[in-house]
């Protein structure tokens, strides 16, 4: 006699699959994460033309400004998050908190000439530590 039906073996794959699946979706789809991902891409980009912006002010000018809200070749400073500070050896340091990991910061000295991702050293300083190039 043949029985119809599932074995407990087939139905525990089938529960485990849809259970993997619906991790992975919602992985996917964590709306707060995407949005802080895509916040933080907007402020990469925004310090990337704010430091343009600033560089060229230098060339032009002979050097950095003391305040950027003040410079000719900055057009529009950005909301409060954005730090900016210029150095006693003539150098400036900017500087922004990341959206989705708090105490961490996108972080651009004039020095080095690229924008880190820093997780220890957010303040006005040239440290690296803790800090990679984007």
């Amino acid at each position: 006699m043949k029985q119809k039906g599932f074995t407990l073996i087939e139905l525990l794959v089938v529960i485990t699959l849809i259970g993997v699946l619906a991790g992975i979706l919602v992985s996917v789809i964590n709306a707060p994460v995407q949005r802080a991902r895509a916040q933080d891409g907007v402020k990469q980009n925004t310090m990337s033309s704010l430091v343009t912006a600033l560089e060229t002010h230098a060339a032009m000018e002979g050097s950095y400004p003391e305040d950027p809200t003040t410079s000719n070749y900055v057009k529009n400073w950005p909301t409060s998050d954005y730090n900016y500070a210029r150095l006693v050896d003539g150098t400036f340091v900017l500087w922004v908190e990341k959206s989705e990991y708090a105490g961490q910061c996108y972080k651009y000295h004039s020095s080095w000439g690229y924008i880190h991702s820093c997780t220890l050293s957010c303040a006005n300083n040239a440290d690296k530590t803790g800090c990679t190039p984007l």
